[in-house]
């Protein structure tokens, strides 16, 4: 895991040259893998799957994006399928030069060395879900025009009873994030509510102060 964030704004505008690149990168390996499907019946069979399986991550609807990552795992079983297959492959003609020690020792080197770096990435990356704050604040830093992520950090916040806080942080999301954001009128009630409820508290608090001082005298 490297960059992720459990909410995204993917861009929908400016990107035509990167959709045609990609289109033509993606035709161009489709075509591979037909062109080779007598030889190679497995790769066509891996890229079928693999186009197949990513479908929901490609955003096809310009909708802002919860996880959608996580639908990644299974293309990636066809990719890195394909990947270690080709690996093998790559290797064979290495057996007659370092023989078959020599080609396993190597295989079991790549395959260890990735799975520790994938480990290492992992590690650091867990203190991002360690509670609600934590996982909207990083939130927050990585899509900070997004209205809903500030939505969800001030309520994590309001349940630690931090009330304050929480009406802070929407409050600047008035100010930072886009005007015309559909949720904005969402955060103008919340925080007209909050602001109520903070005040109803406020009001008892002091009359229970005035109850105590008038029994002390």
């Amino acid at each position: 895991p490297n960059s992720l964030s459990v909410l995204y704004d993917p861009p929908t505008t400016g990107i035509a040259m990167a959709v045609i690149a990609a289109s033509i990168g993606l035709i161009c390996v489709a075509a591979g893998a037909w062109s080779a499907r007598k030889k190679y019946p497995l790769v066509t069979l891996a890229v079928a799957s693999f186009y197949i399986l990513f479908l929901p991550v490609l955003n096809l609807f310009p909708l802002t994006t919860l996880m959608n990552d996580r639908y990644l795992y299974l293309p990636s079983i066809a990719f890195f399928g394909l990947a270690g297959a080709g690996l093998v492959h790559l290797l064979e003609p290495a057996k007659q030069a370092i023989g078959r020690f020599g080609v396993g020792s190597i295989q079991v080197t790549v395959t260890a060395a990735s799975a520790i770096a994938l480990m290492m990435a992992t590690h650091a990356y867990l203190p991002t879900w360690k509670n609600s704050e934590t996982l909207w604040t990083h939130a927050v830093n990585e899509t900070p025009q997004l209205m809903v992520a500030r939505i969800q950090k001030a309520c994590a916040l309001r349940e630690q009873g931090r009330d304050t806080d929480a009406m802070r942080v929407l409050n600047a999301a008035l100010g930072d994030c886009s005007r015309d954001s559909i949720d904005r009128p969402r955060v103008e009630s919340m925080l007209e509510s909050w602001l109520r409820e903070s005040a109803a508290k406020d009001l008892s608090r002091r009359a229970e102060t005035s109850d105590m001082l008038l029994r002390l005298r």
